[in-house]
C-alpha cells in the first residue's frame, strides 16, 4: 500500500505551509500508516519524514505491531532533485513549494 499526500489528498503546496497544516498533515499521514499496519501488507511511506521524532514515532507503530521496517533514502544531487521538481510543475501535478 501507497500512503503520501496524493492518497490522502492532502495538497503539498498547502499541506506543510505553517506548522498547524504540517501537523495535520503528518498526523493524517501516521493514522493512515497505523491503520493499514499488519504483518501480511507491505506499506510504503512515501512522505516527507526529514524529522528524527517522526521517524521514531513509525518505527514505534510498526513495533508495536511487531512488524519490521526500514528507512530508504534517495541520494540524489540538488540539480537533479530540483529537475524533477520543476518536471512535475510543468506537468501540472501537485509539489511542494520552492521553499520546501
Amino acid at each position: 500500500i501507497l500512503i503520501n499526500e496524493e492518497s490522502l489528498h492532502i495538497n503539498k503546496s498547502t499541506g506543510y505551509i505553517d506548522s498547524a497544516h504540517e501537523k495535520a498533515s503528518r498526523g493524517a499521514l501516521k493514522s493512515a500508516i497505523d491503520r493499514e499496519m499488519n504483518s501480511e501488507t507491505i506499506i510504503i511511506a512515501d512522505a516527507l519524514n526529514y524529522i528524527k521524532g517522526y521517524r521514531y514515532e513509525l518505527y514505534c507503530i510498526a513495533r508495536s505491531q511487531r512488524v519490521v521496517c526500514c528507512c530508504v533514502y534517495i541520494d540524489a544531487e540538488d540539480s537533479l532533485s530540483a529537475s524533477w521538481h520543476n518536471h512535475r510543475k510543468t506537468m501540472n501535478e501537485d509539489t511542494y513549494s520552492d521553499d520546501m
